[in-house]
Order: C-alpha cells, then sequence, then structure tokens
C-alpha cells in the first residue's frame, strides 16, 4: 500500500468514526441509543476488569509456583545445567 491509499484509507476511517458520532451526540435517537447502550457498556467494562484482576492473580500463582518448584529443586539438589539429581 502506497501513502497516497494509506492516507485516503485514513480519511475514510475518520469521516465514518466522524459521521458515527456526529450521529449518536447530534441526534434524539443516537442520544437514546447511548442512553439504552450505557448500562451494557458499564457492564462490560465492569467484566473486563474482573478479568484482569483474576488474570494478574493467575500470575502471581503461577509465579508462586515457580519459585516454589525451583526452591524444590534446589533442596533436591539438583544442579541447572545437569541431567541427573544428586542425592
Amino acid at each position: 500500500m502506497d501513502d497516497r491509499s494509506h492516507v485516503l484509507a485514513n480519511v475514510f476511517v475518520g469521516i465514518l468514526l466522524g459521521g458515527a458520532l456526529g450521529y449518536l451526540c447530534l441526534t434524539k435517537d443516537g442520544r437514546q441509543l447511548l442512553a439504552r447502550a450505557e448500562p451494557w457498556l458499564d457492564d462490560v467494562i465492569d467484566k473486563m476488569r474482573q478479568l484482569q484482576s483474576s488474570a494478574a492473580k493467575a500470575r502471581e500463582t503461577v509465579i508462586e509456583g515457580k519459585h516454589s518448584f525451583d526452591a524444590l529443586l534446589r533442596a533436591s539438589g539438583y544442579q541447572q545445567g545437569r541431567t541427573e539429581i544428586t542425592h
């Protein structure tokens, strides 16, 4: 895609977004649509925050598990780079 096509594509996307935003903000039907969508959007945002929190907890759990596993290997005499475990 050359520069001219890229610019035209960006202009077209800008026109579409501007038209949609103008419809939603400047018309009665658009404002009603926004009012009906607001509770749904709030719910989606809450679910995304819960998902983010769950992902962070899972990440912490994996890190703690890795540290525990590494400590277990060290306590058992395993040395990195060796294929056998010493007793």
